[in-house]
């Protein structure tokens, strides 16, 4: 019986010993995981954090460009305009030229 129990002991402690590598194994897996999903999340913030950067100038350039466009259209209709007024002027003259 003295030899069951020292068996007994022996295996239980055989057990113990697999339940604490395992635990400490389990351990190693969770703070390298930890560490990976760290590494991530920083690196998707500074992605985001460029991609918004990039977005924002893109958005600037765009509504300079609208901006820039939209003098462009204003001086365009105007020129417009005065030339219609040179052309009615001279079409004027000429009409009372002919008389």
């Amino acid at each position: 019986m003295q030899t069951s129990l020292v068996e007994l002991i022996g295996q239980v402690r055989t057990v113990a010993d697999s339940i604490t590598t395992g635990s400490a194994e389990i351990v190693s897996g969770n703070v390298d995981l930890s560490s990976r999903t760290e590494q991530q999340s920083a690196s998707l913030q500074e992605t985001a954090a460029s991609m918004v950067e990039e977005l924002t100038s893109t958005v600037k350039q765009n509504a300079d460009n609208a901006q820039h466009a939209s003098a462009l259209s204003a001086n365009a209709s105007k020129v417009a305009h005065e030339g219609n007024s040179a052309v009615t002027q001279v079409r004027q003259y000429n009409e009372r030229d002919q008389r």
